[in-house]
Parts: structure tokens; sequence; C-alpha cells
């Protein structure tokens, strides 16, 4: 039996590290202004700088995404929070583009070891049954929209105050708190969960797919993926270039701006909160509509303004955080307990390879075409891929999807372990 204050410790401190890895990824999302005028960055320039965090953040996950099955929750956190610390003081050097592609590698890699150590230890703590998958779900949702929302306000207050290269010094100070946190706990990795055998076969080199046996499954888990994926899409096209569109359409400053911005992750985290009971086919209907909408009224921010952009921003950011609700909500109620980390892995690949797909076709659009051109090809596109989402709930054939199945739920991912029920 767990001790409730362990698990209010952990889940404490599985919050926060996705705080900081969702800022530390954010980070640079109003700064990108800052970068074209004193580094003399272009938008290809720019949203490379935005996509290289991903496409190392996929490569991470790769790599080591499933590395807290193995070697423990709290080490992988500590090691990830060092490299996000490292990170974010190399962004502080003056040396220039180079620095700022360098800070934006370790911060990636940093991140792809925090995320899914972080995502799995909410997991390990709450279970893995429907109530408390979709709480999971929720938890991320909100503390990814609290991290992205930090990064908007604290970088747009320091680019107000002409210090926009001291912006992630907040970042590394946060990260080597939580280090030190991750260092004193007492690690949690394979076989956390109450009743999970504490030796498992050897785990290969790189994270395997998750060994879901049955198709009926296999179905929700690709399906939150893939929703969770499209969510990301939606948040590529206002974090790449919501920052332009925001200073140069409507000719608000950085502070404003980014007051706009920041209530796309408000509303990400506020409506699945409110709507946590809101089951997973419903949320991806409704998160697909109201991403669709959201992207498609950035075509009106030419004509609309500020207003606009806000209304843009909440309606979309509303769509983000029930796709990725449900998406996360999916995959935790199928991936099985001792292969949680690198279930979790396997679906941020296809989110992060996604968004850095989204942010480079956004930057080179921009580029050839000028911003309002840019929105007049990209928001139709996004938007019909998060129409596309919003119908992928008739794949969900078993009844109550979302849920665990016999063949998803691990022995001892219950309440209590079979040989603790026999004695």
């Amino acid at each position: 039996m767990r001790d409730p204050a362990t698990g209010r410790r952990d889940l404490t401190v599985a919050t926060a590290c996705i705080v900081t890895g969702l800022w530390a990824s954010s980070a640079p999302a109003v700064l990108y202004p800052s970068f074209q005028a004193e580094l003399g960055l272009g938008f290809v320039g720019t949203t490379a700088l935005f996509a290289l965090h991903p496409v190392v953040l996929v490569a991470g996950l790769l790599l080591a995404g499933g590395i807290s099955d193995r070697f423990g929750r709290s080490r992988t956190l500590a090691a990830g929070l060092a490299l996000v610390a490292l990170g974010a003081v190399v962004s502080t050097l003056p040396a220039g583009t180079p620095a700022l592609f360098a800070s934006r590698a370790l911060e990636g890699f940093g991140v792809s070891l925090v995320l899914p150590a972080a995502n799995a230890q909410l997991g390990d703590v709450l279970g893995v049954r429907a109530q408390g998958a979709r709480l999971a779900g929720t938890v991320n949702a909100c503390a990814a929209a609290a991290g992205t929302v930090a990064a908007f306000l604290v970088g747009a207050a320091f680019v107000d105050a002409c210090a926009a290269g001291l912006a992630q010094w907040p970042i590394a100070l946060g990260a080597a708190t939580l280090l030190l946190a991750c260092l004193r706990a007492d690690d949690r990795g394979r076989g956390s969960a109450p009743g999970t055998p504490t030796a498992l076969p050897a785990l290969p080199a790189l994270p395997a797919l998750p060994a879901l046996p049955a198709a009926q499954v296999r179905t929700p888990f690709w399906v939150g993926a893939g929703v969770g994926a499209v969510g990301y899409a939606v948040a590529a096209v206002f974090l790449s270039l919501g920052a332009h569109l925001g200073s140069d359409l409507t000719g608000g400053g950085a502070l404003t701006s980014a007051a706009c911005l920041a209530t796309f992750p408000l509303a990400s985290a506020l409506v699945p909160w409110f709507t946590v009971t809101l089951p997973e086919r419903a949320s991806i209907v409704l998160g697909g509509l109201a991403g669709a909408a959201g992207t498609s009224a950035l075509l009106l921010v030419d004509r609309g303004g500020q207003v606009a952009l806000t209304l843009a921003a909440l309606t979309a950011g509303a769509g983000f955080g029930l796709l990725t609700r449900a998406g996360a909500a999916l995959v935790h109620a199928t991936v099985p307990t001792g292969r949680r980390a690198g279930g979790l892995a396997t679906s941020s690949i296809t989110s992060y390879s996604t968004q850095a797909a989204t942010a480079l076709v956004a930057g080179r659009a921009a580029q050839d075409l000028g911003l309002p051109g840019a929105f007049a090809v990209l928001t139709p596109a996004v938007a019909l891929l998060a129409i596309g989402a919003a119908s992928t709930p008739r794949l969900l054939r078993v009844p109550g999807a979302g849920q665990p199945t016999p063949a998803a739920t691990p022995r001892g991912a219950g309440n209590r372990p079979r040989e603790a029920t026999r004695a």
C-alpha cells in the first residue's frame, strides 16, 4: 500500500516537471520577433529554431523514451532537468544564433527525458483505470498549460524590459530546484504500481512499441496518439507564428500579444478541468471541432485585431486541451504498467513529429507568401486535420472505449495484487 504522503509528493513533483518542461519548450514563442530584429533571422530561421526542439525531442524519445521504466522515474527526471537547466543557461550566453540553437537542442533532449517519466509517474500515482487515466490526462493538460502561460507572460515581460536574452533564467532556476527534489526522492520506476512485480525482463535498448496484444486495445492507443498529434499541429500554428501575428498584424506590444496568445494554454487547461467527466469520445469530437474553428478564425485577425486573435486562441486552446486530454487518457488506459514510459514516449513521438513538421511548413509559407498568405494556406489544412480527428471516435468500437480492457490491464494493475487477495 503506497504511503499517501509519498503519493502526493510524487504527484506534485511530476506535475512541476511537466510545467517546467513545457515552459522550456515554449520559452522562445514570444521572443521570435526579437530574434528576427536583433539577429536577422527570417521566418524560416525562427521556425527552424522552433522546430529544432521537437526534432531533438523526438530523437531523444526514440533513444531513451522508456528509460525510466528501467532506471527509475526520479533519476530520469533529474537527468532531464539537468539538461533543461543547462540549455536555459546556454541561451543567455552572448554567442548569438549558435547559442540559441544549442540551447534548443539541449532543452529538447532534456524534455524528452522529463515528459515520459513525469507522465508515467502520474500514472503510477493515479492508476490506469478509467477515472485515474482521465485524471492523469487532465493533470497533464493543466500542467502543460501552466508552463506555456508562464513562457508567454514571463518571456514578454523580459522583452518589454529589453532583456530578451535573460528570459530563460527562471527556467534554469526552476529546473535546478526540481533537480534537487528529484535527487532527494525515493526512486520510483518499474514495478512501482501497487501489485506490480519488482523485477521485469530486461527492456531493449530502444523503447519498444507498447505490448498491446489485442486489436481492440491497439486501436484506442493509436486513436489517442493520433488525436494528440492533431492537437499539437493546432498548437504549432500559434506557437511558431503567433508572436509574429500579434506584433505584425495587430500592432500590439510584446506583453499585449503574449496576453492574447496566453488564452490558448489557459483555455487548454480550464476546459479539460471543468469537463473531466466528459467521455473520451465526446472530448475528441468537441475538441476537433473547436480546433478547426479556432484555427480558421486566424484568417480574421488582420481585420479583427487583438479581439479576433484572443477569440481564435481561446477556441483553439479549448480544442487542444480536449484532444490532448482525451488522447492521454486513451494512452494511459491501454499501456501496460511495466512499459508505461515507453508507451507514452511512442505517443509523444507522434505528437512532436507532427508539431515540428507543421512549424517548418508554416515558416516556409510565411517566408514565401508573407503572414496573410501563409495563414490562408496553412489554417484550412490544419482545420481539416482537426475535423478528421473529430471523426475518429467511430473507430472506437469497444463499449466504453478509453477504459482498459482485460487485455490491456497488466497483472497487478488493479486495486490489490492477486497474491495479496489469496492471502
